[in-house]
């Protein structure tokens, strides 16, 4: 459901357009189209899967049920955002580090932050 370049595209989707199933990775651009307000409503939500598909697609569901199961039980989606995130926030905390260490008191000059 995800997108349609893969074998993992069953043709079906929850949106479709004169009985053509769109696939996840478009929706974007259709909420986009419909209006910027649509999109913000669902743009996190989307993100969410986004990022859960991506990491089940690095391995095999045996992997990657493996790494978001606790005690044999399979964790909820939001159980699984938030360990996503976490480990995304570690990554990035480290990278900024070694940056950091790298470029010393030069850092700020050379990166900067925006929202």
């Amino acid at each position: 459901m995800w997108d349609d370049r893969t074998e993992h595209w069953q043709g079906r989707s929850v949106i479709t357009i004169q009985g053509h199933p769109i696939a996840i990775e478009y929706w974007p651009l259709l909420y986009r189209y419909g209006g910027d307000q649509q999109w913000k409503g669902t743009k996190s939500r989307w993100t969410d899967y986004r990022d859960i598909i991506l990491r089940y697609r690095q391995g095999n569901p045996d992997q990657f049920w493996a790494e978001f199961s606790v005690d044999g039980e399979r964790m909820k989606f939001t159980s699984i955002v938030q360990k996503l995130r976490d480990t995304r926030k570690s990554a990035h905390r480290d990278i900024e580090q070694r940056a950091c260490k790298m470029y010393g008191p030069e850092f700020d000059a050379h990166f900067t932050y925006r929202r």
